[in-house]
C-alpha cells in the first residue's frame, strides 16, 4: 500500500515539474485534453436515485462541464414549466456566495420585475 502511495506522489511531482517547465500555452492544450479524457462525460443513464446520480456525477464533473451543462440546463427550464420551489432553490444555489449588491445588479440587468419593485 505504501509503495503505491510513493509511486503516486512521485508520479504527480514529476507531471507538475514537467508542467511548469512547458510553455504556459502549450501546458494549457495539453491540461485541457487531459482534463477532457478524465472528466466526467455526459450525465449518466438513470439506474439509481436521480438525485444521488445527479449529484455523484457533478462531483466528477470538470468546472467548464458544470458550467455548460448548468447553463443549459437552466436555459432550458427557463422554457419548461416547472414547481416555483424548484426555481427558487435553483436562484438560491446559483446566487450563493453573492453579495445582496450583486444578485440586485445580475438581475437588473435581465429585466426582473421582482428586483426593480424592491
Amino acid at each position: 500500500m505504501c509503495g503505491r502511495i510513493d509511486q503516486r506522489r512521485r508520479a504527480s511531482a514529476a507531471l507538475a515539474a514537467a508542467i511548469v517547465r512547458c510553455d504556459p500555452e502549450d501546458a494549457g492544450i495539453i491540461l485541457a485534453g487531459a482534463l477532457d479524457v478524465l472528466s466526467a462525460g455526459a450525465p449518466p443513464t438513470r439506474f439509481l436515485d436521480l438525485a444521488e446520480e445527479a449529484q455523484e456525477w457533478a462531483a466528477w464533473a470538470a468546472p467548464d462541464e458544470l458550467y455548460h451543462y448548468g447553463m443549459a440546463i437552466l436555459a432550458e427550464l427557463g422554457r419548461t414549466p416547472v414547481r416555483r420551489a424548484w426555481r427558487r432553490n435553483l436562484a438560491r444555489l446559483a446566487l450563493a456566495g453573492l453579495s445582496v449588491e450583486e444578485c440586485r445588479q445580475a438581475f437588473a440587468a435581465r429585466g426582473c420585475e421582482a428586483v426593480r419593485r424592491e
